[in-house]
């Protein structure tokens, strides 16, 4: 008999929403770096939401120091993944 490997619990859709959930709580708590973090992570695997906030996180200095060039990028990410107020951003 073969044996399988065990798939994980949640898909990286899921992981990324969680990432999310998480990272809005901690900044509506005032973290603001643990936030980004989260964002970030969440950004990473895919979530156009967190690709926008960590794009607003570079471009207002928010937790992190200010970077015009990375908050275009993560911009331009989430524009792709046809998020308009990406786009808004980017102008």
């Amino acid at each position: 008999m073969l044996k399988s490997r065990p798939k994980s619990n949640l898909s990286r859709q899921s992981k990324a929403a969680q990432f999310f959930i998480q990272a809005d709580r901690e900044e509506a708590n005032g973290n603001l770096r643990r936030a980004f973090r989260l964002f970030l992570a969440g950004a990473k695997l895919g979530e156009q939401g967190c690709q926008l906030n960590v794009g607003n996180y570079y471009d207002d200095a928010k937790g992190v120091r200010r970077n015009r060039q990375a908050a275009l990028y993560w911009y331009k990410r989430a524009y792709r993944g046809c998020f308009s107020t990406a786009a808004y951003n980017i102008g």
